[in-house]
């Protein structure tokens, strides 16, 4: 999918927590192309370019949902919150990515998320619920704290109300991620794993699943060539 540069005017800045803001952005012209798990490049006006994950799948709304880590000591989320609220709109580039979403596969799906790294996995699931795909899910968020899991509601919500959908929150004090589920799965021979967050969890987690029958080509991640 060929990369388009366009205006978006801004639809709604939303704190979700102290630390994170919703974004959403209606591009302008005809609607935005991109698969469910890829990321736009947002260019300021200085020629930077900043990159954030699609949280939305592409299923009729034309808005695009950001989940921005912001305070008020980052300099990068400050320059572009200021930008934004003296224009009421930015300039986007993309999709790029290829931590996409793979349907009608027989394999477990795991979904592994670090912090902001929810918002691609979010967009994923939101595709697979809309196309109906009953294999097991199993989503993993990892955050500093509770107030970090900042949508936790959403997937409790759907882990009560979609079969064959968990949820589990991970915190430090549980342990690594990729250990918690590597205790849930000690063989993953028969997995696929999407994941989204900080390199260093993404690099430690596909050593240790390889290590458990994870064939890297089904390791799912931007961070992962």
């Amino acid at each position: 999918m060929d990369s388009t540069t366009c205006i978006c005017e801004i639809d709604l800045i939303k704190p979700l927590t102290d630390k994170i803001i919703l974004l959403l952005l209606q591009p302008s012209g005809t609607r935005f192309q991109y698969i469910a798990g890829q990321y736009i490049e947002i260019i300021t006006a200085d020629g930077q370019h900043m990159p954030f994950s699609i949280a939305n799948a592409p299923l009729g709304s034309k808005q695009l949902e950001l989940h921005i880590r912001h305070t008020t000591e980052n300099t990068y989320s400050n320059y572009l919150l200021n930008e934004i609220k003296r224009t009421g709109k930015i300039k986007i580039r993309g999709p790029f990515g290829h931590c996409i979403y793979h349907p009608n596969t027989p394999k477990t799906t795991l979904l592994m998320a670090g912090g902001t790294g929810f918002a691609p996995i979010k967009a994923i699931i939101e595709q697979v619920l809309a196309e109906g795909d009953n294999t097991p899910k199993h989503l993993y968020w990892g955050a500093k704290n509770m107030s970090d899991l900042y949508l936790d509601e959403l997937p409790r919500q759907w882990q009560k109300t979609v079969p064959h959908f968990r949820y589990t929150p991970v915190l430090p004090e549980t342990g690594l991620i990729y250990e918690i589920i590597a205790q849930d799965y000690p063989s993953l021979t028969n997995h696929q794993v999407y994941a989204a967050g900080p390199p260093d969890m993404i690099f430690s987690a596909l050593e240790n699943f390889q290590k458990l029958g994870l064939e890297k080509k089904f390791m799912y991640s931007d961070a992962i060539i």
